[in-house]
């Protein structure tokens, strides 16, 4: 098998969703990692921050810690695989942006970023594990908001 690390759009992809999702007010999917009843060391991360900030720039270390995080996972994973666990992978700082998609795209960058983190000790992270937890909520809601399913026989 062959990793990389990956991409900042990637992660973007699947941070911007889970920002967009959790700004619905309980009317997304059922599990989002950056709610705060289930993502523990995000919200006290966020909560350390001083209570004098605005609720968005709040938000906005949160979605920049968390993909800081996950492509700490991927780099964590590709220097596993080529047996380089000793040395960091040179990156420029993450910053989150923006990258709107569909959720079928988020989907599939989703199930690219953990298939690309599945070497080592990654996949016992806890990030990891509600990243996966995340991809199968986020699989069952596209597939059952379609006219397939709607029109599929109950029993």
């Amino acid at each position: 098998m062959s990793a990389f690390v990956v991409e900042d759009k990637t992660i973007n992809r699947i941070v911007t969703f889970m920002r967009d999702d959790m700004d619905l007010n309980g009317e997304g999917i059922g599990y989002n990692p950056l709610n705060a009843d289930i993502d523990r060391p995000l919200c006290s991360l966020v909560r350390g921050l001083q209570s004098t900030s605005p609720r968005q720039s709040i938000l906005a270390v949160a979605l920049d810690v968390l993909g800081a995080r996950m492509r700490d996972m991927s780099i964590a994973a590709v220097n596993y695989l080529y047996e380089d666990r000793d040395s960091d992978t040179l990156q420029p700082d993450y910053f989150f942006e923006p990258e709107a998609a569909a959720p079928s795209q988020v989907l599939k960058s989703l199930g690219c970023f953990l298939y690309q983190c599945n070497e080592g000790d990654v996949p016992k992270m806890d990030l990891y594990k509600r990243l996966e937890r995340f991809r199968m909520q986020l699989a069952y809601d596209i597939a059952t908001h379609t006219k397939e399913y709607d029109e599929a026989e109950w029993g």
